[in-house]
């Protein structure tokens, strides 16, 4: 059943909340629980970090160019597009697990535990999250909505009972809360596959042009993603290199408290990303202009509300949530706070500038922040966690001024050599 927009936009933040409400969930109790293991929070942030990098990699390649050119498909065409996308799939998970097994290899004869621990971690993590990301991608491009709300729902209440059971017989550690990810992705992807392998074709003699034009505009994409999990998580790769597993803990912990608009902002992403392609392509300039003015206000004014109760009571909430072992990290939450509101009043831009097949402008404003967070990050970084706070802030705010300045200048130029209405 189609759904309008509103109530579209209102089921997928509700779904996308599940997801990354039970995603903080776990965070906490592994902060709580694992605080004093080598496999705690800093542990899980780290690896986390690695599986966003593989995500941005499935995304830039397959589920963005699907998102962008699959309303542009005619209807004979759509199943055979459809099908060579989930081919990729399959190549990109099998490079990523021969990498990650290479890896787990190079660190057990090196004996360097975390490159063991973490590449180890991932080889069998990845393929099951990756795919049901895919499947997620595909139930929002063809406005299966609520189908995606139930099966999030019966994945998140399979992940609640491990954590209950976890907690009470004291086994909870990073390690054991991706085993627990991994059932409930296994649950999603099965449940998913059932309802989608009829709806395409397979046999590669009825293929489409989708990896070409993928390559094309995913090489943006990807580059641009790169920089994002560089700006980041860089700083926090450099503390636990730097300052130890303590102050990695410390930062990790801020960084998921920070987070919690993550459900929002991918929410509006994934609500934004299939729809924005569609309007462009059926508007124009004007629609999707006036799309994006209406939901960067919306975005902005949730984030700047966020960021004020974090001004307001960051320390409180960081022993609140994780413990007294937080204590005194106020500022430095309140900074990321700061970045997280530039940041995220960004995304509808980035979007915007996927959805008009812009994707390189994108991919300048990543570069300048990932370089600017990589020098800040050496330059500032002495001691206290809070100075790559600063470098997370500066970094953003640049990435964010590019984005819009290149969507307006884009959007100025489309209307100017077409003729179409501004």
């Amino acid at each position: 059943m189609q759904l309008n927009s509103k109530n579209a936009l209102v089921l997928i933040l509700g779904d996308q909340a599940l997801i990354s409400g039970m995603r903080l969930l776990t965070q906490v109790v592994v902060a709580r629980y694992a605080a004093h293991s080598e496999q705690g929070i800093g542990f899980y942030v780290a690896v986390f970090g690695f599986v966003i990098l593989a995500v941005m990699l499935a995304e830039s390649f397959i589920t963005i160019p699907v998102n962008v050119f699959l309303p542009h498909q005619s209807d004979d065409q759509r199943a055979a597009f459809v099908g060579d996308s989930f081919r990729a799939l399959m190549r990109l998970i099998g490079v990523m697990g021969a990498v990650c097994c290479l890896a787990t290899l190079a660190g057990w004869l090196w004996q360097w535990q975390f490159l063991m621990w973490v590449a180890g971690v991932l080889a069998w993590y990845l393929p099951l999250h990756l795919a049901r990301e895919y499947g997620r991608r595909m139930l929002l491009a063809t406005d299966r909505h609520q189908t995606l709300f139930f099966y999030d729902l019966i994945t998140c209440f399979l992940m609640l009972v491990g954590l209950g059971l976890s907690v009470s017989g004291g086994s909870v550690g990073a390690v054991w809360a991706y085993l627990l990810f991994s059932i409930a992705n296994a649950t999603f992807v099965w449940l998913w596959w059932r309802s989608f392998k009829e709806e395409v074709i397979w046999n590669e003699e009825f293929g489409s042009n989708f990896d070409k034009i993928a390559f094309e505009h995913g090489k943006w994409v990807a580059a641009e993603g790169l920089f994002s999990v560089v700006l980041v998580y860089f700083s926090h790769w450099q503390i636990t290199a730097l300052l130890g597993e303590e102050a990695a803990d410390r930062y990790g912990s801020c960084l998921t408290l920070v987070f919690i608009a993550n459900p929002f902002l991918l929410g509006v992403v994934s609500y934004f990303g299939p729809r924005a392609s569609k309007i462009f392509a059926e508007a124009g300039v004007a629609g999707i202009r006036s799309e994006s003015y209406r939901l960067a206000g919306l975005v902005s004014g949730v984030l700047l509300a966020a960021t004020l109760v974090i001004w307001a009571g960051g320390d409180w909430l960081m022993t609140a949530v994780f413990g007294s072992r937080f204590a005194g990290l106020g500022s430095t939450v309140a900074i990321l706070s700061l970045g997280m509101l530039v940041l995220g009043s960004g995304f509808v831009f980035a979007t915007g500038l996927q959805a008009i097949q812009a994707p390189q402008f994108n991919f300048f404003a990543s570069m300048l922040s990932g370089v600017a967070v990589v020098s800040l990050s050496f330059w500032l970084l002495r001691g206290d966690i809070s100075q790559a706070a600063w470098a997370f802030l500066i970094s953003a705010a640049i990435g964010t001024l590019v984005r819009v300045a290149s969507f307006h200048a884009k959007l100025a130029g489309l209307a100017g050599g077409t003729g179409m209405s501004a």
